[in-house]
Formats: structure tokens, sequence, C-alpha cells
């Protein structure tokens, strides 16, 4: 039995007992794809909300989810829902017990598989409403991006990629930037005071950590150990602004430094004593990413160096 209550998202408003309507009157999607059971299909609800919202409502028959098959079903049925390419909001508001738990998964399933875009996932927070029956829309949709964070993390450690994180430290940047000229009320309060609270070193960040991966996975040892050099100094600058804007890249940050301090060289075209110090350190740090022909390729020419 949902209660009438007034949801809000960046001035606009509807009132309603069932969210899914406030999405449509809020959003206004193309149409509005809602996951039921049978149970839910006889239920006084999802009747109510097929009165009040016609042809754009598409149900699609799930599963109780009462078993592991079940749920795979569950899975199955919401990616097929989904046509490549498209753009989707994800409203968890009534979901039943695991189902947004399976939802964020296929979430991360479509992006990757279908090149499907997330716009929000969103909560009307019925619970958070004021005294005048207002209750806030809660955007969760950085939930979702934390596993971009945690795929770009894994592969920077395990094998010297830094383009996800790089890519997501640009958007970072560019979203900021782009939230401050738009203004609206779900801007953060550090932003509204003015432009000097902007993040300014994650774009470049971002761009030395492609820049350095390339290196490496060119094979490219000597720009590689400079460009190492430069990033240890840009971490350290920026990064009060990553625990700030990019915390889950912050988490990662000592862990990255550490590795990086033992390969940087400035002046990574004099060869001497410790030149061959930081190639075999180089070498080793090949090996362990699981980069076997540049360890090789590095290893061969290191003998040479060696001999000179």
């Amino acid at each position: 039995p949902y209660q009438k209550v007034t949801y809000t998202w960046q001035g606009r408003e509807c009132t309603t007992d069932l969210f899914p309507e406030a999405v449509v009157r809020i959003f206004e999607p193309e149409r509005l794809i809602v996951l039921v059971t049978e149970e839910v299909k006889q239920h006084e609800n999802f009747r109510a909300l097929q009165e009040r919202l016609s042809d754009k409502l598409q149900p699609i028959d799930i599963p109780s989810g009462r078993s592991v098959e079940e749920l795979w079903a569950v899975f199955e049925r919401c990616a097929e829902a989904i046509p490549e390419g498209a753009e989707i909001l994800l409203d968890i508001t009534h979901a039943f017990r695991s189902l947004p738990l399976i939802v964020f998964a296929v979430a991360a399933y479509l992006r990757r598989t279908k090149r499907v875009t997330i716009r929000h996932i969103v909560y009307g927070a019925y619970e958070a409403r004021d005294e005048r029956a207002r209750a806030p829309i809660f955007d969760l949709t950085s939930l979702l991006d934390l596993l971009d964070w945690l795929s770009g993390a894994e592969a920077l450690l395990k094998r010297a990629d830094g383009m996800l994180l790089a890519e997501r430290l640009r958007e970072v940047q560019n979203r900021l930037h782009r939230l401050r000229r738009q203004g609206g009320e779900n801007l953060p309060e550090e932003l509204k005071s003015g432009g000097e609270n902007l993040p300014g070193e994650l774009k470049s960040l971002g761009n030395l950590l492609e820049e350095f991966s390339l290196d490496l996975w060119l094979n490219r040892p000597r720009e590689g150990m400079q460009k190492a050099h430069k990033l240890v100094k840009t971490l350290n600058e920026a990064q009060s602004e990553v625990h700030k804007w990019a915390k889950p890249f912050g988490v990662i940050l000592g862990q990255i430094r550490q590795e990086l301090e033992l390969i940087t060289y400035e002046t990574p075209d004099v060869l001497n004593k410790e030149s061959l110090i930081k190639q075999e350190a180089l070498i080793s740090y090949y090996l362990k990413k699981g980069l076997i022909i540049q360890a090789v390729t590095l290893a061969r020419e290191w003998v040479v160096n060696w001999v000179m």
C-alpha cells in the first residue's frame, strides 16, 4: 500500500503513490519497461500503473527468483529487453529482494557488451520526505561508476594498462566542469561558489597515465621511464584533487606511486650504472605485469648496454 508523495528532481516534480509514474512524468522516457512476476501482474498497483501510463508501459515477465536458475533467467530477460546502443534509466525504488543487485549486474554487462549508456540509476526516497510530503529522488549512478574504477585499477595493477583509469580521470574533470556551467539544484555545494574549486590536474594525470601505458606496451623503455618520472611528480601535485574528486583512484594512489618510483628515471638516454639498475627494475616490472615479450626484448638490450 504505497502512499502518495511529491517526488522532486532538479526543479521538476510529480505527485503519485507509484514511483514508476514519476519516472515517466519527470524524465520522459520513450517507454517504460517494468519487470513483473505472475503475482505482480495480478496486483492492483500494476493495474493502476497500466491505466495511468497506457502505451508507455511495456511489461516483461520474470520469475520470482527463488533459485539460482530463476535469478539467471531474470538476468537474461533484462539483458534481452534492452537494444544495442540504447540510453536507459534504471529505477530500483519498488524492486523486490535481490532484484536491485541483479539490475546493477545487468547494467554493467550491458555497458560492456551492447554499448548501452546508463543515464541514471534512481531511487525515489519516500523515507526522506519532508513535512510537506516532498521526497527527493536519489541518483545512485556513482555506485555503477565504482565498477569502472575497480576494472581500471585491476588493469593497471595487474597488466600496467592505465587506459580505463585515464578515461575515468578525464571524464571526472570534464563532467564537473560541465555541471558547473549548467548549474541546477543538484550541483555539489563545493562547486557553487566558483570555478576555482574545480579540478584542473585530473585530465593531465589521465593523459600521462595513458602515455605511460602505451610506452610500456609498445616497448619504448626510455620513454616509459621518463614518463614514470613525470607521472610520479603529477601524482604528488594532483593528490588533493584525486582524494576529493576521484576517491576510488585515491585508494590505490600510494601503491601506484610505490611501483613507479622503482622504474622512474629522468635521464634515460644517459648510459651509466644507475641507468642499468633502472632498466633491470623495468624488466622485473614487465615480468610482474605479464609483459613477457617486452621483458625479453629489454633484457637482450640490457646485456648490450652492460657490455658497452
